[in-house]
C-alpha cells in the first residue's frame, strides 16, 4: 500500500466556527485512487465530528459517529466532506491520512511521479504526490524505501 507519509493532525475547538469548508480531495488534485482514514481522539458525533456524504454527489450529509481511536474509512476524493461549527463544550483532536492500494499505484500515476492532471504545484513543484515523497510504500514486512525495493517485490 502507498500511504501518506505525514498524516494530518486536526483540532476543532469547542464553541468555535468550522475550520474546514465543504470540499472533495479531488479539488486539491489528489488521485482518485486514494481512500481516506479519519481517526478521532475523542468519542464523536454531531457538531464536533467530520461530516460527509455517503457517495459522490449524494448530498446526504451526516456526521461520522466514532469512538476514541476508531478509524473511519471514506472516499474523500469524490465525496464532499467538511466540519460544522462546534456547538459542544468538547474540543476534537483527530488525525487523518490517505492510502492507495498497491494494485492501484501504477494506475494512479504515482510511480513515474507525474503531476496530477498535468498541473504543477506552486508550493512544492511537480513532485507533490510522488512515491517516496508525499507517499511511502508499505509491504507486509515493513516499509520499502526506494523504487528498487518495490521492483524487486513486483510492486
Amino acid at each position: 500500500v502507498a500511504f501518506e507519509k505525514e498524516p494530518n493532525i486536526r483540532v476543532h475547538f469547542a464553541q468555535q466556527k468550522a475550520p474546514v469548508s465543504a470540499h472533495c480531495d479531488a479539488d486539491h488534485f489528489h488521485t482518485p485512487f486514494e481512500v481516506n482514514f479519519w481517526v478521532p481522539l475523542i468519542d464523536v458525533d454531531g457538531s464536533e465530528s467530520l461530516w460527509a456524504e455517503s457517495r459522490p454527489g449524494a448530498g446526504d450529509y451526516h456526521a461520522f459517529e466514532a469512538r476514541y481511536g476508531e478509524a473511519v474509512r471514506f472516499y474523500g476524493n469524490g465525496c464532499q466532506h467538511f466540519t460544522v461549527d462546534n456547538a459542544t463544550q468538547r474540543t476534537r483532536v483527530s488525525f487523518d491520512a490517505r492510502v492507495v492500494r498497491g494494485s492501484d499505484v501504477a494506475h494512479a500515476g504515482l510511480v513515474e511521479g507525474r503531476s496530477i492532471r498535468g498541473l504543477k504545484f506552486l508550493t512544492e513543484g511537480p513532485s507533490r504526490f510522488r512515491l517516496f515523497g508525499y507517499y511511502g510504500v508499505m509491504a507486509a514486512d515493513g516499509e520499502l524505501l526506494d523504487a528498487d525495493a518495490c521492483l524487486a517485490r513486483g510492486f
